[in-house]
């Protein structure tokens, strides 16, 4: 027989709670804008991330960050990192494939040089890539650990893939809006 315990049940009524005030945090005002920046403060408050990102995958193989949260004690990259050159890493790319995620653990053990060198500069020590489903391009959500390391669970993995699917359902939600905005203009 399979019993749940109360502190399981307690525990899934909180990640519901999470969840409905992270989509109400994403849809409360017309600022689409601010309303994922909060989101992402949201979640990295919650969760203890030290950054934030949601990165865009261009066709030419660029990236660029299109909404950055940091805590109060690391420093901001957004304005830094504009449209530049992706990492490659068999590994990664085959961790992805296989998990639908790519976490890096130690940036050291990269077989990457520009890629190990990217996170030391930004003082990364571990951090999950999470991919946003969206039709109109390629993103992903970054969770970032700089100031001490973290042992992400496939719990705490899955539950942060629930995350990135409301918050790719917000943008493609925004994104439409946008298009059929425009369309009604001209």
């Amino acid at each position: 027989m399979n019993t749940i315990s109360a502190k399981e049940i307690s525990m899934n009524l909180s990640d519901v709670e999470f969840l409905s005030h992270l989509n109400i945090r994403l849809t409360s005002n017309h600022n689409y804008h601010n309303n994922i920046e909060e989101a992402l403060g949201l979640v990295g408050k919650k969760f203890g991330y030290d950054r934030i990102h949601i990165i865009k995958i261009y066709p030419d193989r660029t990236f660029n960050i299109l909404h950055e949260w940091c805590d109060c004690h690391v420093p901001t990259i957004k304005k830094q990192v504009k449209k530049i050159p992706c990492f490659f890493d068999p590994l990664l790319e085959q961790q992805l494939n296989e998990k639908a995620y790519i976490l890096i653990n130690n940036p050291e053990q990269l077989h990457n040089p520009e890629l190990k060198q990217f996170y030391c500069k930004y003082s990364t020590i571990n951090v999950l890539f999470l991919p946003l489903l969206l039709r109109n391009f390629f993103a992903f959500l970054s969770l970032s650990m700089c100031r001490h390391e973290k042992n992400w669970s496939e719990k705490e993995i899955h539950f942060m893939s629930l995350i990135a699917s409301v918050i790719a359902a917000n943008i493609e939600k925004n994104l439409l809006i946008a298009h059929l905005s425009h369309r009604l203009k001209n």
